[in-house]
């Protein structure tokens, strides 16, 4: 990459604050703008006075470097976290599927239905479907005719 600006200049500030300090322009910087934040008065002063101290822009360079670093590392254990929390926890998530199957394989929706239908007048029968569970099946004042999916929900049956 070939960046050009001038000597002794608010451009070669920046780039070598950039360059040097952030190391942006090898990496990307998640952490600029906090460490932007927290040096702007220091920085606006190389800006302001180019090449007339180099001392205290060395300095600027080295607490940015430091800063970089440090925040650096507070993000990537905050990522390691993350990712930890987000991982799969195997004896968790064997109990969360047991309790999902027998919710899924209890009679409690059907029978709860049943009784709604019977409360508004809506004829339904239960036949037994391919695999042996039981499907829901009703219909209303229409004559329309819904079936009960495996998710609670009530799709029209629709003849071909």
């Amino acid at each position: 990459m070939h960046l050009p600006y001038f000597v002794f200049s608010a451009q070669e500030v920046m780039l070598r604050w950039y360059h040097e300090g952030l190391n942006a322009l090898i990496s990307t910087c998640p952490s600029g703008h906090s460490i932007l934040s927290r040096l702007k008065p220091a920085l606006w002063q190389a800006l302001e006075e180019p090449g007339e101290d180099p001392e205290a822009f060395s300095a600027l360079l080295q607490t940015t470097q430091r800063l970089y670093r440090e925040t650096s590392e507070s993000l990537q254990r905050g990522r390691d976290l993350l990712l930890e929390i987000n991982s799969c926890r195997e004896p968790a998530a064997t109990l969360l599927k047991r309790a999902i199957r027998e919710q899924q394989d209890s009679q409690r929706l059907p029978e709860y239905l049943e009784l709604m239908f019977a409360a508004y007048g809506v004829e339904s029968e239960s036949i037994v479907a391919v695999g042996g569970r039981p499907t829901s099946f009703a219909q209303d004042a229409d004559g329309e005719v819904y079936v009960l999916t495996r998710e609670g929900a009530f799709r029209q049956l629709v003849a071909d």
